[in-house]
């Protein structure tokens, strides 16, 4: 994540990184130590002051706007092929577009042999016992078998949203949370637009529930259109 002179670390809440910014800031907010709160309306002419010495103002979005977009989606196969165990404990899972989710695979008994079924080019993950759990890409090899080429976590999660552009999906629906909050449950994103989103957004220990002030959805909004995720209420039409 990178850092400038001022960076918003919550809506309207910056640290301050580089003391050369404090006499642009003072009688636009409230400082105290190394934080500010900006309260006054000229956000863009600060930014603009500061850009004109040579000062950096990341804010939330210029984050978001740094983020990366979804690659080009691999095709998936229409058919699967059989993948062997290669020990009991071992156990796989897979991207599914269709619900924007990592689901586990059955494993079966085929032949006197364990085994699951996969299709070629889909982001799969495989954990062997109780070690950590390591993502691949599934490709075709020869007639019957399959390929594996490693691939990080985020790249795998942004390459299953990308395959998830292929199918239709209803915008995801905001909700009503306590204290006046709004509320989403979305698909696990990458850690950059998790980081992103927590500025701006609080998530549950899984990353998948986020509630907001009504305020800052719009900056929840831009996060998830890096990743082609639509919000919408039963009242208005679709925030993006």
């Amino acid at each position: 994540m990178r850092h400038g002179a001022l960076e918003e670390y919550a809506p309207n809440h910056f640290m301050v990184h580089d003391i050369r910014v404090r006499p642009f800031i003072r009688g636009e907010g409230d400082v105290e130590g190394n934080r500010f709160v900006m309260t006054s309306w000229r956000r863009d002419g600060l930014m603009a002051r500061l850009a004109e010495r040579g000062l950096v103002m990341v804010t939330i979005e210029s984050l978001t706007e740094s983020l990366p977009e979804l690659p080009a989606p691999f095709p998936i196969a229409d058919e699967p092929r059989w993948q062997p165990l290669g020990h009991p404990s071992e156990r796989w899972s897979y991207y599914d577009p269709r619900q924007r989710a990592v689901v586990a695979c059955e494993t079966l008994t085929q032949a006197d042999q364990q085994g699951v079924w996969l299709y070629p080019g889909c982001m799969v993950r495989r954990r062997r016992g109780r070690g950590q759990a390591e993502w691949y890409r599934s490709q075709v090899q020869g007639t019957h078998t399959l390929q594996y080429t490693p691939i990080d976590d985020d790249s795998a999660l942004l390459q299953g949203l990308a395959q998830a552009t292929r199918y239709t999906h209803d915008p995801i629906t905001v909700r009503a949370g306590e204290n006046g909050a709004v509320v989403v449950t979305i698909p696990l994103l990458p850690r950059a637009h998790q980081a992103v989103l927590a500025r701006c957004a609080t998530g549950d220990r899984d990353g998948l529930v986020w509630q907001c002030h009504p305020d800052h959805l719009h900056l929840v909004v831009g996060v998830l259109a890096r990743v082609n995720l639509v919000l919408t209420n039963s009242e208005s039409n679709p925030h993006a």
